[in-house]
């Protein structure tokens, strides 16, 4: 039963942000939240995020506000401003998405962030990364760093339809879904449809399985990085030393876990997620004889008294 999915995802006594659009997904998951509330006793806090990009945005937060009031659960917007000229609009509305969860949630004091990702999300997600040559993340259930739970990860979107109807549960629709200029819309309109009727009908639940094996692979995978990287954090980032140590594991390592290293070293520093690409253009600079690197954000990596310089090409870090 879905409301004991949930339920068995949740930790009793304790205080949960939930990320609700109106959509039918974060609205039976706010729902089936209120039914646990006592049972389990938990403080739900609602975001709703408005990113005024067509007319039925009022509308949705509208409906998410009366629901919220009704039930006399604290209601929190974010009306974001138009997305820069030249970026891309997905990812810099997810960014704004969850800077205000994470901050709201730090500022209120709450224990975790629950979002309404189901099976079909992870499913297109795993398609989205295969087409545009990206590293196959998935999305996790769990994600302790950022405090985030995903407590419909398992259940598909047709349950979570038919349990939209059967307890009358109130959402809109997005528009927007249906516009396929949008990667993600068009793998869930064209490309999953297509596979489900020409290949397999069970196609989700295959691409599931798929997604979650290779999260446990690059689990596996990068625990093994940090105890290969371990002997470097008592030693100065980036000193003379630390680079002798780091060179030293680098080729005492299978070659498929070398970038990861480099990845894993970097990434705290440089605020981001080097990936792939990267990681082994700056894999080839560390073992060897080049003078320096440049890296996405304005990065900048220079030898310097045997060590290396980090900075951005506008202000030295």
């Amino acid at each position: 039963m879905l409301e004991d999915e949930i339920k068995n995802k949740l930790y009793p006594n304790s205080s949960y942000l939930l990320a609700v659009s109106a959509g039918v997904d974060s609205m039976v998951m706010l729902s089936t939240c209120i039914k646990q509330a006592k049972s389990i006793n938990i403080k739900l806090v609602v975001a709703h995020v408005n990113h005024n990009i067509r007319e039925s945005a009022h509308r949705d937060e509208e409906l998410v506000l009366n629901f919220c009031q009704k039930q006399n659960i604290k209601f929190l917007c974010e009306k974001l401003e138009a997305c820069p000229e030249g970026v891309n609009f997905e990812a810099w509305a997810r960014k704004k998405r969850y800077d205000f969860f994470s901050e709201q949630r730090e500022l209120l004091k709450l224990d975790y962030i629950l979002t309404a990702h189901n099976s079909n999300d992870v499913a297109e997600t795993l398609l989205i990364k295969l087409v545009s040559n990206k590293e196959p993340r998935n999305i996790l259930a769990l994600d302790a760093k950022r405090k985030i739970i995903r407590p419909l990860l398992e259940i598909s979107k047709e349950q979570i339809r038919a349990y939209a109807v059967k307890e009358k549960v109130p959402y809109f629709e997005d528009e927007t879904n249906l516009d396929n200029s949008y990667l993600r819309n068009k793998i869930r309109n064209e490309l999953i449809p297509f596979l489900t009727e020409r290949f397999n009908p069970n196609i989700v639940n295959i691409l599931n399985d798929r997604a979650n094996a290779f999260t446990e692979d690059i689990e596996l995978l990068n625990s093994l990085v940090i105890e290969y990287v371990k002997p470097l954090e008592v030693l100065e980032f980036a000193s003379k030393e630390w680079l002798r140590e780091l060179v030293k594991v680098i080729n005492s390592a299978p070659e498929g876990l070398r970038w990861r290293m480099v990845q894993e070293c970097f990434d705290l520093k440089l605020g981001f997620i080097l990936g792939r690409k990267y990681s082994k253009a700056l894999l080839s600079f560390i073992l060897g004889g080049n003078i320096g690197i440049e890296l996405p954000g304005g990065w900048q990596i220079k030898r310097k008294s045997g060590g290396l310089h980090i900075y951005k090409s506008d202000k030295i870090s």
